[in-house]
């Protein structure tokens, strides 16, 4: 079986920690989503990107930059 690697951006992962932390410390969220549905969610789609490496939007190849991939 392959195994898949989700990378982050530099700032998107660092709003993944913040974001966590957040959870743990049990902040609440001022609007909704709460954060508690929001890292669910985050958590939910990286696990179906690793049971799917095609799940979701596919992104033409023309709107990717050359660096991505």
């Amino acid at each position: 079986m392959k195994t898949i690697i989700v990378q982050w951006d530099a700032d998107a992962y660092k709003e993944f920690t913040h974001l966590q932390q957040a959870v743990l410390e049990g902040q609440k969220a001022k609007k909704q989503p709460s954060y508690e549905q929001l890292l669910s969610s985050i958590n939910n789609a990286i696990q179906n990107l690793k049971t799917d490496a095609f799940y979701g939007n596919l992104i033409p190849r023309k709107y990717l930059s050359r660096t991505a991939g």
